[in-house]
């Protein structure tokens, strides 16, 4: 089964001028990844179709795109006169170079309240690192806003704070590495996140869970980081790919289902 892009997944801009070039960056996306050509074909009615590729292979992927996009809305003649596309009444409107450039460079601007709220629960001292990246990772893609728990000061209720951070997450993705559970700040945090019935992602960079690992993490799946002891940030970030596409799942789930946030 071919997963659809969450991209394809959240409502287009509310203001019709963001419209053409976010159309463009999601028609970019699906040429860039040969979903379907870069050929716009227009037939009766001021109708368009885009041909997909694969012998049907992306069919779900081109009907998510369409309910986003009614081409009939599109301004495509607007579109060829920036020089994104040429046009011709023979072979319809065809992407230049031009419009695959901008189409790459241009980023839907989404109401970050429509995103997936993640909390991040780690022990520092052991997975500072492989945070960082995660954190990195999930704030560049269009759907994900990671929480952790940083702003935290001498002296602040730090379980109160930690439970406003928490209830407000769609999800939590506890990193665990050597002593994580030494830490009573990421015990707490997985804790509250079990009363609050909040989704529970382990995500392991060590071979094996620590011994005392509580059963609330190991009655759950857990992604295992497979790194070299020498590892590179590239390493790390290719291996998250995993845990950007469990949580776009749940992200998926979420909007499919039309739930709102508490």
């Amino acid at each position: 089964m071919v997963e659809i892009p969450s991209r394809y997944l959240v409502p287009r801009p509310e203001i019709p001028e963001d419209q053409p070039l976010c159309f463009l960056s999601d028609f970019v996306y699906g040429v860039d990844k040969r979903y379907w050509e870069g050929t716009i074909i227009p037939v009766i009615d001021n109708e368009a179709y885009i041909k997909a590729i694969g012998n049907g292979e992306y069919r779900q992927i081109l009907n998510a795109f369409s309910a986003k996009w009614d081409l009939r809305d599109i301004p495509l003649q607007y579109l060829a006169q920036q020089g994104y596309f040429t046009s011709s009444p023979l072979y319809g409107y065809h992407l230049t170079e031009a419009g695959f450039q901008k189409g790459r460079t241009y980023t839907q601007k989404i109401d970050e309240s429509n995103k997936l709220r993640v909390f991040l629960s780690y022990r520092s001292m052991t997975s500072g690192v492989i945070t960082t990246a995660l954190y990195a990772h999930l704030r560049s893609s269009d759907f994900c806003l990671p929480l952790v728990d940083r702003d935290l000061q001498l002296g602040d209720d730090w379980r109160e704070t930690l439970r406003s951070l928490i209830m407000q997450s769609d999800a939590l993705v506890v990193v665990v590495g050597p002593e994580t559970f030494t830490s009573k700040h990421v015990v707490a945090e997985v804790e509250l996140a079990r009363e609050l019935d909040i989704p529970i992602l382990p995500l392991c960079h060590d071979a094996n869970l620590p011994s005392d690992t509580p059963n609330v993490i190991k009655e759950r799946e857990t992604i295992f980081l497979r790194l070299q002891t020498d590892y590179k940030v590239r390493d790390i970030f290719d291996n998250l790919e995993v845990v950007a596409k469990r949580l776009q799942r749940l992200f998926d789930e979420r909007s499919g289902s039309g739930a709102e946030r508490k």
